[in-house]
Formats: C-alpha cells, sequence, structure tokens
C-alpha cells in the first residue's frame, strides 16, 4: 500500500502507530485539527477492511489544546490520552482520555462510539501523561500509569483501572495511587556538542529529558511494565546521573511486585521504553549519551537467573552509535534544547522477540535538527 493512502490533510503532529495483533488491525494517531481549528485526535485504521480515519474532539469545546496523544488498548476499547493545555494561558490543566470502541474501529464502521472524561487528576495534582497499557494479553479491563514529578523526587504511582467498556458511555474510571521505588527529575544529559550556535543551529552540549513522566506502558499475563526517566548516582560516581526507572505491576494485587534501576557509569539514558514476551524476554530501549558518545540507540536485555529470582538487566549495549553531536535549531529559536520525547517498543509477530526503536543521529542528517530513529530487533537467539 503506497504512503499517499495515509495522508491525513489535518494531521499536525506526534504520529504513532500500533498494531493488534488479535484483530490483525493497524492504528495510527496523530494531533490533528477539525474545520473550527481546534485540536483533535485523529484515528486511522487499516486492515483487511480497507483504511479509515475518524476525529475524535480533544479541545473541550474549544478551551484546551490536547497535546501528545497517548494510545493503548484492550479487548474492547482503544484508550487515547492527551494533556490539556488552555489556549489563553501557560499552565497546564491536566489529562483527558478518550474511550472509543474497538470492535467498531476494527469493522471501520460509519460512525463510532466515543466517550471523553474531563480533566484528570490523582493526589492533588493534575495528571500530566496518562500511559494507557497496550495490551498483548486478552483482559476486557484498560489499565493506565502515570508518574508524579511536580516535586523534585516521589516515591508514588498513580494506578488506573477502566472497567465496562463494552460500551464506551458506560465505562468506569478508578484511580489510586501505589507505592513505588523513588525516582528523581532528571539532569540535562551532557553530550558530545560545543554548546555553541552559528545562525539559528546550535551544537548542544546536552540533551533535554523533559522530566520523570511514565513512558510506554504494556500489560500481559497479568502484569504491567513501564519505565520512565531519573536521575540517580551510578555505583560511586558522586555526580547525578540520567538513567532509567521501571516497574512491573501486578493488576490483581494492584501493587509493585518488582522493581529497579538502570544506570551506566559516566553516561546518561533518557526515555526508556519496555517490553516483556510470555517466554520471558524483556526488554528496554532508550537513548545514551555521555561527553564522549555522541547520541546513540541503546537497550539492556534481562539476566536470566533461577527460577524466582528477582528481576535484573545486563550490560547496556548500543545497537547503533550516533555520528556526531545533536544539532538542533530549537534552542535559538525557542530557548530551549529538545529531544524527542519517547522511545517505542512492539512484540515480533513470532511472539519471541521485541522490536525497539529510538532516537540517535544518524550519518544521513537535516540541515536544521540532524536527529534520527533507529529501529532494531533483540530476540531470544541473540541474548538468551
Amino acid at each position: 500500500m503506497s504512503f499517499a493512502n495515509f495522508w491525513e490533510p489535518n494531521a499536525f503532529s506526534d504520529p504513532r502507530c500500533l498494531y493488534d495483533a488479535s484483530t490483525r488491525t493497524f492504528f495510527f494517531s496523530v494531533i490533528g485539527f477539525d474545520n473550527n481549528n481546534n485540536t483533535t485526535v485523529d484515528i486511522a485504521v487499516y486492515n483487511a477492511r480497507g483504511f479509515k480515519v475518524y476525529q475524535f474532539d480533544t479541545s473541550l469545546g474549544g478551551t484546551q489544546f490536547g497535546d501528545q496523544p497517548h494510545i493503548g488498548y484492550d479487548d474492547n476499547a482503544f484508550y487515547v490520552s492527551t494533556d490539556e493545555f488552555p489556549l489563553t494561558g501557560p499552565d497546564y490543566n491536566g489529562a483527558i482520555l478518550v474511550i472509543i470502541s474497538k470492535p467498531q474501529l476494527v469493522a471501520q464502521s460509519a460512525t463510532v462510539s466515543s466517550a471523553t472524561t474531563g480533566l484528570l487528576s490523582l493526589a492533588g495534582e493534575p495528571v500530566l501523561t496518562l500511559q494507557p497499557a497496550i495490551s498483548t494479553s486478552p483482559t476486557t479491563t484498560e489499565y493506565l500509569l502515570n508518574s508524579f514529578f511536580q516535586n523534585l523526587s516521589n516515591n508514588k504511582l498513580g494506578y488506573w483501572t477502566v472497567t465496562n467498556d463494552t460500551n464506551p458511555a458506560n465505562a468506569v474510571v478508578r484511580a489510586t495511587t501505589i507505592a513505588s521505588e523513588t525516582y528523581v527529575f532528571p539532569v540535562p544529559a551532557l553530550s558530545t556538542g560545543t554548546g555553541q550556535t552559528t545562525g539559528i543551529i546550535t551544537s548542544e552540549d546536552a540533551l533535554n529529558p523533559d522530566d520523570a513522566r511514565m513512558q510506554q506502558v504494556q500489560f500481559i499475563h497479568g502484569h504491567l511494565w513501564g519505565a520512565l526517566t531519573t536521575s540517580l548516582l551510578v555505583d560511586n560516581d558522586p555526580t547525578p546521573r540520567d538513567g532509567l526507572a521501571w516497574f512491573k505491576i501486578n493488576t490483581y494485587t494492584s501493587a509493585v511486585e518488582q522493581q529497579g534501576y538502570v544506570g551506566s557509569l559516566g553516561n546518561y539514558l533518557i526515555y526508556p521504553a519496555i517490553f516483556h514476551t510470555r517466554w520471558g524476554l524483556t526488554a528496554i530501549a532508550f537513548t545514551l549519551t555521555s561527553k564522549t558518545i555522541n547520541p546513540s540507540a541503546a537497550y539492556v536485555v534481562n539476566n536470566f537467573p533461577k527460577k524466582f529470582a528477582p528481576l535484573s538487566f545486563g550490560e547496556v549495549s548500543i545497537a547503533a552509535y550516533g555520528s556526531g553531536p545533536h544539532y538542533s535549531f530549537s534552542q535559538a529559536l525557542f530557548g530551549e534544547r529538545r529531544w524527542g520525547d519517547y522511545s517505542a517498543a512492539a512484540l515480533d509477530l513470532n511472539g519471541n522477540s521485541i522490536w525497539l526503536a529510538t532516537e540517535y543521529i544518524p550519518v544521513f542528517q537535516s540541515l536544521y535538527d540532524n536527529w534520527g530513529t533507529r529501529v532494531f530487533e533483540v530476540g531470544p537467539k541473540s541474548h538468551w
């Protein structure tokens, strides 16, 4: 199928794609605009029935800008959360959740049932980045996670469930907080640039890890897997670096079952995406950078200790070394460094291996912002 078939005239930013093996359907999402210039999330569906695009309002009646759609699904519904920013001020107001009939999307029905929450908060704080789980085993409950990072550090997560979602209008959304290991607001990830600006292009001496928001979440066989960027100390190095905090949450007990950190001496690891297979392989993709290593695509896979031993990860591996420093227009034009917002991970159709995607500096580059995305596979043959 040619790329021309996927053209969406209202598309604006932040595209994502998921493949649901249970329905053999691709779901694409992107920020869009309606005829009144209000933000929407546009969902494109592609399967054996063809290709169809749907629009769902995320502007709350034209008062908000719905940013950074995050997507997931269970057996009954497709979920989109967006971060809501008021059109008339700089403040952040919270996330919303759009619940959409998954069978109707898959069938490419003329109309699709949906329901949208109001602005969401938890523990007295507006929720920023509510991550719906990508369900890779059967479930009629959708699970979502969020982190809290308005303070410099925290030791709790937001844990959400949505039930009775066969009809989105009747869905029941519940939320609570659960205890977790401590995660800390990340520090600038030092990199190989000089910090000098020529014209509108800056050679960046640090990458911006943004914050400690929850990244991609997966549901598989009664557990949630999630990860985020955190500042940490590695071995005896007194200098804070960026590393990864990961979580395995038992949905039967609604509690963290296992958790831990991944760090690399002298290096910075940012924007993790974690995924787990039913055979026990767990992988995390992320960007690695330092003062001597250009922004590179990296990953870890789990060690395989004796049965019932705690999960741990092996040494950091680099899938693709960056070809140079990060050059970007963002600092000169907008007064801040930028480095993506997420990595991604997906299960191969064989069920045994995991495809990972993360940002690095490729050989062939844009003149204005030279980052690129590396896609690679890890599997049992090479890592078990």
